[in-house]
């Protein structure tokens, strides 16, 4: 037993990992649960957050000289904070089956935990530059760039993620990046799991049983045909960059769905929600600029697809009825079997011609 245990555990520093990370990331699932509100999307609370802290270390590394490690702590201050809020207030700060996802998922995560870097990409960028913020305590400038990575210039919010894992931990946690990405895919599996309750009309806000669970975790790990271990199992961006894509372009589909149902309020609330995706799309990479017109893009090309979309904006007083957000999918459906049947009486007509 303790040979196999050995397969998944191979020294104490997993523990630090581990535990710098879900600090992290519950710092910003409580910021996040603050700024969202409490009619939020729960499963994308953790990337709001995200957001917030994203803009403070660039609006303060940027136009101040105050030390990362001061920011960080008054971060962590204002996440403390809102826990305590939120918990006072009875808001959840996860969505419903975060948990039970989280413990299906954990031999995967405890694996991650005693990953170290192993891509060239790694030790030129993505391990490089956290490393040096964690010497330098500030952005680097003209005098210090030749002491970061070979990316100097690149956005700085995924290394901001790695930067404070480690400084919570004390030193440089090469798999944080890693680990979160393992929690980013899970936060699109819930919302996988979300959709299919919607598309089976289940009740708003129910909690997923363990079968269903199993299969949104399944769809964003084993059987997610971009999930390459060299690329998620790193301190790469592209699963943060494939995770903000699509839950910006599902917030931006019911918000759409909301101003067609004369829904003002929730609209606005979504689209803001979606600003803040669009946000940590923007800084993690340099060419996510493009991703991110092309979903704001989709977004408005949408829009005027469907005239009942554009009512809010023309000031009718009688919007549509309202209806679920999983029936636009689910009507399709319905169109797409009435035309088979269409199809079968067509060729059973012909059959009975002479």
């Amino acid at each position: 037993m303790s040979g196999y245990l050995g397969n998944f555990l191979e020294h104490w520093g997993q523990v630090t990992s581990l535990a710098a990370v879900a600090a992290v990331w519950l710092g910003f699932a409580a910021l996040g649960a603050v700024v969202g509100g409490r009619d939020r999307v729960p499963e994308a609370t953790p990337i709001y957050g995200w957001a917030v802290v994203s803009f403070a270390f660039t609006v303060v590394g940027v136009l101040t000289s105050v030390p990362f490690t001061w920011l960080a702590a008054a971060l962590a201050a204002l996440a403390v904070a809102a826990l305590v809020t939120a918990f006072r207030k009875g808001d959840r700060i996860f969505a419903a089956g975060s948990l039970r996802i989280a413990t299906l998922a954990l031999p995967l995560t405890v694996l991650t935990s005693a990953m170290v870097g192993s891509q060239w990409d790694e030790f030129g960028t993505w391990l490089m530059i956290p490393r040096r913020l964690l010497e330098l305590d500030r952005f680097p400038d003209h005098a210090t760039k030749l002491m970061s990575g070979t990316l100097d210039a690149y956005p700085y919010g995924w290394h901001v993620v790695s930067y404070l894992a480690s400084r919570l931990a004390g030193r440089l946690v090469e798999n944080a990046g890693a680990l979160v990405n393992v929690l980013l895919l899970l936060s699109f599996g819930l919302m996988v799991v979300r959709l299919i309750q919607d598309g089976r009309g289940a009740k708003p806000g129910a909690s997923p049983g363990w079968a269903l669970l199993a299969l949104g975790g399944l769809a964003v790990t084993a059987v997610n045909p971009t999930f390459a271990q060299k690329v998620v199992l790193t301190a790469y961006a592209d699963v943060a960059t494939a995770v903000c894509v699509g839950f910006g372009g599902v917030l931006g589909w019911w918000m759409l769905d909301t101003l067609a149902r004369g829904a003002a309020k929730d609209a606005r609330r979504l689209a803001f929600e979606v600003g803040l995706v669009m946000l940590v799309l923007v800084n993690l990479k340099q060419a996510t600029v493009v991703l991110f017109a092309l979903v704001i893009g989709a977004i408005v090309l949408a829009g005027p697809r469907d005239p009942s979309a554009g009512r809010l904006g023309t000031g009718s007083s009688s919007p549509e009825p309202a209806r679920p957000r999983g029936s636009r999918p689910v009507r399709a459906v319905g169109a797409i079997q009435d035309l088979d049947e269409v199809h079968d009486a067509d060729r059973r007509a012909l059959r009975a011609q002479p």
